[in-house]
């Protein structure tokens, strides 16, 4: 390997390796397969690599090879164990396995964590970059969201014509399933965790389009397949995968049982993951009396290109930022925040919504009302942000609903709608400033006055503080919170809005 120091262009921060956040792409599964024939070496990446255009200046990438086993061992290193932007003091220890593929006249590396660590120091998925280098200079760009296809129904027909048309490399078969049902934190404790009708029915009204005056699908050699199933109900995916895809795949069922275990053992594993990595913001910010911010969304905003990175520019305020779809549901947490709903029999469980939505047929929909509900009790969630797209029909109904849910525990509560009508790039920016000065201003008092209302034996580590009682009160027979000097008619309106 070159002793050597390079230069490395960073189009997106490469140095965030050590701490990997949600703008880029990263996947479960490799880019690559066993024996792949487009995986290859080049030995112009060994060296170290030094940073360009950035303000640290002592931090280095370290890339050693294997040539025989065509792969490559990256670790981000600090020279002078500065703390800087880079985060490679957090998990200095850290270490990649890369492996190079070409694509065309592109070439991507593919690197996945191979350090122990837990948390929010690494995660097990593999990340995808576009790789240059040329002589002296590396450029390493991490694959934004934008560059992938949008879900939301009115974006599918935009993907299948990308699919069928504007690939270099003809595709066999565009897979597109008609999703019933999905998994979620509040199953068996709501009626059902159904998807959205236009969500499930949207690939094959889209199919007709393309199949109006002529069949596209077979005119261009694609074979079509769209199978129906509920992923919510795990028991019956293997059977309804198998009779829809086995003659297209030449399938039996064993393979199908096998492929549909891996499937959710990824995702229970990543979800996992995720769940943890939120409860340790949570006590970050327990422990530094230190507010965050949840996202009450459908989980297609989690795309850059719809969700417009509202949250990025957030977080860019040092606000950590919570997704509702990840949010931890520890029993020790959730019953510390809903144990006085839970004694006075108002809820029968922390993932009970019956007492603020009574049909609770729709997955999102739960979870969105469930999500307001913690975050009116959760002393370090401040601010709830609010996205919606789409006219989404099922969200209307829970707009009102979430907002005075939220707001009744004095939880500040933004929305941003109709995001896709709108370009809103600059009232973005105005609106940001403005949360982030009701966060500054109201989120200590928030805080205290939450922690107030709940049980001192709060299961994440805290600070020590002084509990002043003096406004809000817990009564121990009840767990309601009672303000003083309130009318019994606006604390029952209040209560009702809360949810206790």
């Amino acid at each position: 390997m070159t002793t050597r120091t390079k230069f490395v262009l960073l189009t997106a921060m490469l140095v965030s390796l050590a701490v990997l956040p949600a703008c880029w792409t990263y996947s479960l599964h490799p880019l690559y397969e066993d024996d792949d024939q487009h995986l290859t070496y080049d030995p112009a990446l060994e060296g170290t690599w030094q940073q360009t255009g950035n303000e640290c200046q002592t931090c280095r990438l370290l890339i050693s090879g294997d040539s025989r086993a065509q792969q490559y061992t990256l670790q981000l290193i600090d020279l002078q164990k500065a703390k800087c932007n880079c985060g490679s003091a957090d998990g200095p220890e850290i270490k990649f396995e890369g492996h190079l593929v070409q694509l065309g006249s592109h070439r991507f590396l593919d690197a996945v964590s191979q350090s122990d660590a837990e948390g929010m120091d690494a995660i097990p998925a593999h990340n995808i970059f576009k790789i240059t280098a040329e002589g002296d200079s590396l450029s390493l760009m991490a694959l934004s969201d934008d560059w992938l296809c949008r879900y939301p129904v009115k974006c599918i027909s935009d993907h299948y014509g990308e699919l069928i048309f504007g690939q270099k490399k003809k595709i066999n078969i565009l897979l597109s399933p008609m999703i019933h049902s999905l998994p979620s934190i509040l199953h068996r404790h709501v009626v059902d965790t159904v998807t959205c009708t236009r969500v499930m029915a949207g690939p094959e009204n889209i199919k007709a389009g393309f199949m109006k005056e002529h069949d596209v699908f077979a005119d261009s050699g694609v074979v079509y397949a769209s199978p129906f199933v509920s992923l919510g109900d795990r028991h019956m995916v293997t059977a309804q995968l198998h009779s829809s895809l086995k003659d297209i795949f030449d399938l039996d069922s064993g393979e199908t049982e096998r492929a549909v275990l891996a499937g959710f053992q990824a995702l229970d594993s990543f979800t996992a993951k995720t769940r943890q990595q939120s409860r340790e913001i949570l006590a970050w910010c327990a422990q530094n009396q230190k507010p965050c911010i949840l996202v009450l969304a459908r989980p297609y905003h989690m795309d850059t290109g719809i969700g417009h990175e509202i949250e990025a520019e957030l977080q860019a305020h040092g606000y950590p930022i919570l997704w509702l779809q990840y949010l931890p549901g520890d029993d020790d947490l959730m019953n510390w925040l809903f144990e006085g709903d839970i004694r006075k029999g108002r809820i029968k469980s922390p993932f009970d919504i019956s007492d603020v939505w009574i049909s609770s047929y729709s997955s999102n929909t739960n979870e969105i009302m469930w999500g307001a509900k913690v975050a009116a009790r959760c002393p370090w969630i401040t601010c709830v942000i609010r996205l919606s797209s789409y006219e989404c029909g099922m969200d209307q109904p829970t707009y009102t609903p979430t907002q005075k849910i939220v707001e009744a525990s004095g939880t500040l509560f933004f929305k941003f709608g109709d995001l896709d009508s709108t370009k809103p790039a600059g009232s973005i920016k105005i609106r940001v400033e403005t949360i982030v000065h009701y966060l500054a201003k109201y989120s200590q008092d928030i805080i205290q006055q939450k922690l107030n209302w709940l049980s001192p034996k709060c299961p994440l580590p805290m600070a020590p503080q002084e509990r002043t009682p003096s406004s809000t009160v817990v009564p121990a027979e009840t767990g309601a919170v009672v303000v003083a000097g309130e009318t019994p008619a606006a604390e029952r309106a209040r209560h009702s809005q809360l949810g206790v």
